[in-house]
């Protein structure tokens, strides 16, 4: 793999789901579950993308559970971060469950800029996450300074990218209201 950088995808799914009332991941979508359908999307990047996690309990699915239960997602950065430093892995490609419109081609620029020019961490613009993070103890120490994924990035020095042009693909369900909206013509 000479040449391009290896990525683990994460799955943020240990939210309480408390707008949604119900676990986003296992919300259905096209006869998939959300977890599913975000693994299947992320497993499309291959050969940048080796690996795909959950992060957090999700019911039937193995998952690296958080440090701390309920630290939000940068806790869930934290926690995987943790698992997969001894892996060969050098970058967390960071996916919330909840974007139910999320397709590989609007993440593949995330993934060519990370590969290209090794960032300490990379989000489109206007959106904290998906982002992609260099996998080292720095991330694991940041995060422990860090309350919020923003945070988490500027002390990270992060760069921005143009969001995709389909950028309802970024949009994130986190009331029944976002889910009929964003869902409306796939289910």
């Amino acid at each position: 793999m000479e040449g391009r950088l290896s990525i683990t995808a994460v799955i943020l799914a240990g939210g309480r789901s408390r707008r949604m009332g119900t676990s986003k991941a296992l919300l259905s979508i096209g006869g998939l579950r959300m977890i599913e359908r975000t693994r299947q999307v992320l497993h499309e990047l291959k050969p940048f993308v080796q690996r795909v996690v959950v992060s957090g309990e999700v019911p039937g699915v193995e998952f690296i559970p958080d440090l701390k239960p309920f630290q939000g997602p940068v806790g869930g950065v934290a926690s995987t971060a943790r698992e997969c430093l001894s892996d060969s892995c050098e970058g967390l490609l960071v996916v919330p469950v909840d974007l139910p419109l999320l397709t590989a081609d609007s993440l593949r620029p995330l993934v060519t800029y990370f590969n290209g020019h090794k960032p300490n961490a990379v989000c489109f613009e206007g959106n904290w996450l998906p982002a992609i993070f260099r996998l080292n103890e720095d991330l694991i120490f940041r995060c422990g300074q860090n309350e919020s994924i923003h945070g988490l990035l500027k002390s990270l020095g992060f760069v921005t990218m143009a969001p995709p042009s389909d950028v309802r693909s970024l949009a994130n369900a986190n009331t029944p209201h976002d889910w009929a909206e964003l869902t409306r013509s796939h289910s």
